[in-house]
């Protein structure tokens, strides 16, 4: 997949990558002492996985403001055109733009597919899960859209 993220780099890694770092970096190679942060004003980093399968990153969300363990989360992911918006509780902590897939070549918008629900490391439940249709853009994208 390729894509766009506003991001900057961050030495303050949350503890739970640090704990997980040894297990991680046979997978993630890039995995250093520093981590991407979603960053609204921030550069877009380009990610098009050109340096190989993987030198992919792991981009950290922000704000991290999940309630705490047992209390519920509101989540909410608006897709629009090849760009995704994820808001926890309100807040926006990741924005992907412009994201594209290859096939035979070319490079095809990601603007449909699977909405796939995990949680990496941790059991997790789902309830009253809703799905709409976007009729226009959502005002989220404005800083990051011309047109």
């Amino acid at each position: 997949m390729i894509l766009d993220v506003p991001a900057t780099y961050t030495w303050d890694i949350p503890e739970a990558i640090l704990q997980a770092k040894p297990y991680l970096v046979p997978l993630v190679n890039t995995l250093y002492d520093s981590m991407l942060i979603y960053q609204t004003q921030s550069r877009l980093h380009h990610f098009d996985g050109s340096s190989g399968e993987k030198d992919w990153q792991i981009v950290l969300a922000n704000p991290h403001n999940e309630n705490p363990h047992g209390e519920w989360n509101t989540l909410e992911v608006l897709c629009y055109q090849n760009h995704a918006i994820h808001i926890i509780n309100d807040r926006i902590n990741m924005v992907i733009l412009n994201a594209y897939y290859q096939e035979n070549g070319q490079q095809i918008p990601l603007t449909w597919g699977r909405l796939v629900l995990q949680s990496e490391g941790a059991v997790i439940y789902f309830k009253d899960i809703e799905y709409k249709s976007l009729k226009n853009r959502p005002q989220q994208l404005a800083p990051y859209l011309t047109g």
